[in-house]
C-alpha cells in the first residue's frame, strides 16, 4: 500500500512539473524598448527615422498617417505621452518601436514624430 501512494504522489508531482514548464513562456509580453526611451526621456535619433508619411487622422493618443515610397499603407500610429506639432497634411517622419502589430491600418506605437518642413 506504501508504494502505490508514492506512484500516486510521484504522478502529481510529474503532472505539476510537466504544467509549469508547459506555462512558463505565458504571459504578458511588455515593450522595454519603449519603457527605456521614456525613463530616459530622449529618444535615439543617432538612427534614421523608420519612414516618412502623410498625416490624414489626429487624435488624442493616436495619428494615422498614410507612408510614402516603399511603405505606402495606412498606419495607426500610438502616440501617448509623445510630443509633436504635426496637423493633418503634414509630412512628418516617425521613430517607432519596431514592433508592428499585422493589422489593417497596420499599428505601431511612434517614439518620436518630426514634421518635415
Amino acid at each position: 500500500m506504501t508504494r502505490l501512494r508514492c506512484i500516486n504522489w510521484s504522478g502529481y508531482v510529474l503532472v505539476l512539473m510537466l504544467m509549469f514548464i508547459f506555462t512558463a513562456g505565458c504571459g504578458d509580453v511588455t515593450d522595454d524598448r519603449l519603457d527605456d526611451y521614456r525613463d530616459q526621456g530622449a529618444v535615439d535619433v543617432s538612427r534614421e527615422a523608420d519612414f516618412e508619411a502623410v498625416v490624414t487622422e489626429k487624435g488624442e493618443k493616436t495619428i494615422t498617417v498614410v507612408g510614402i515610397g516603399a511603405v505606402s499603407q495606412t498606419y495607426i500610429l500610438t502616440t501617448d505621452g509623445v510630443a509633436y506639432t504635426a496637423e493633418v497634411d503634414d509630412r512628418v517622419r516617425i521613430w517607432t518601436t519596431g514592433r508592428y502589430q499585422e493589422s489593417y491600418p497596420v499599428q505601431v506605437t511612434a517614439i518620436k514624430i518630426e514634421r518635415v518642413e
